[in-house]
């Protein structure tokens, strides 16, 4: 081993995998931020992730019951449920009885319908940014990115179960 690296390979293996990580997290970053910044979409009401991901899916199912709802979204019924009430509140989501005394249907608003709509528009726009970028390629690109993605989740999860539980336990 050089001086160089310590920890053996090459000084550019640890340089690479740094330059990695760094990408990586900046992506993240900035994916997160993105997707954290709320928004109206058209409804005058300002909404945050977690609420138009709720719309988004009762919009999908033209109206769902909650227990549908939360298994789509992978959320607690009672956590639907808060969200259904704040959206209610807000005039963007309605609820209805379902085919049974249990059943509680969530139906969108002609208000939620347009956020519903302005979220699909921006989903839309970001993946035209991608065709831009991509063109032809964009579907090839994508499953590399997946490929490579999915092995250094494994390599990671290795290095949890292997390695990082080993500093718990003194």
């Amino acid at each position: 081993m050089t001086e160089a690296e310590p920890f053996g390979g090459s000084a550019g293996d640890a340089e690479t995998v740094d330059r990695l990580i760094d990408v990586f997290h900046r992506l993240m970053m900035r994916a997160h931020a993105i997707d954290a910044e709320p928004r109206t979409f058209g409804t005058g009401h300002v909404l945050h992730r977690a609420e138009i991901h709720t719309i988004q899916a009762i919009g999908r199912g033209d109206g769902m019951i909650m227990k549908d709802v939360a298994e789509a979204l992978g959320v607690t019924r009672g956590a639907v449920s808060q969200m259904a009430a704040k959206l209610e509140a807000k005039g963007l989501v309605e609820r209805r009885p379902g085919a049974n005394k249990k059943e509680i249907v969530l139906a969108l608003t002609e208000t939620g319908w347009r956020g519903y709509q302005a979220h699909e528009d921006f989903h839309r726009a970001f993946l035209d940014c991608f065709r831009t970028q991509y063109g032809a390629e964009l579907t090839a690109k994508a499953n590399r990115a997946i490929d490579v993605l999915a092995e250094l989740e494994a390599v990671l999860e290795g290095f949890v179960r292997d390695y990082a539980g080993e500093q718990d336990r003194g």
